[in-house]
């Protein structure tokens, strides 16, 4: 019974974190298309838009 429960605990585990990232994934690429919008108006923000994306690239 208890390792029944372990397993079961397991995937559930296994199961938000897979959640987790997708839903990381998808507020980083809102964040990244939101930023690379910006850079058309205001050039000084480049910097911080290149920094963001390396990050982002990093999750995946």
């Amino acid at each position: 019974m208890i390792y029944i429960f372990n397993t079961y605990y397991a995937i559930f585990v296994r199961m938000d974190v897979i959640c987790n990232l997708i839903i990381l994934k998808t507020l980083c690429k809102y964040i990244k298309s939101k930023l690379d919008y910006l850079i058309c108006f205001d050039p000084d923000f480049e910097r911080l838009i290149i920094v963001l994306s390396l990050n982002n690239e990093n999750l995946y």
